[in-house]
């Protein structure tokens, strides 16, 4: 009998375990709802910060903009020696970095992060913050 209520409260954890992880994107699929990244994004969820160096279709980013380092390491150096820097692959954003300027502040969403000395981030989302 002991055995049986266990089992029964087991299997109660378990179906609200399963029904409490489903995915909230797929049920407003289901619904017809229409489900955009950026309607998922939250500004608290985004990473703000400088552009420290640009490349052709990456960008060097850091949350402190700290001018002596800019000048005391060479353009290749930067990124290994600049405190939380992360190279930003834009392949998925439609952005010119034409319009971002070396020192600018920047806000990015990452769907997904790569340790590696610097560790670099794939973005869903950039917006150019005033200076």
């Amino acid at each position: 009998m002991l055995n049986k209520s266990i089992f029964c409260c087991y299997l109660l954890i378990l179906n609200i375990f399963i029904v409490g992880c489903t995915n909230n994107e797929t049920n407003q699929e289901e619904l017809g709802q229409d489900v955009t990244p950026s309607d998922s994004l939250q500004k608290e969820s985004a990473e703000v910060g400088y552009v420290i160096q640009k490349k052709e279709t990456t960008f060097l980013f850091a949350p402190t903009w700290q001018k002596d380092l800019l000048e005391k390491y060479e353009q290749g150096e930067l990124g290994k020696n600049y405190p939380d820097a992360i190279y930003v692959n834009l392949s998925d954003i439609d952005l010119n970095l034409n319009e971002i300027e070396v020192g600018q502040p920047i806000r990015v969403w990452f769907d997904s992060t790569v340790e590696s000395i610097p560790p670099s981030g794939h973005a869903v989302k950039v917006e150019i913050m005033e200076k």
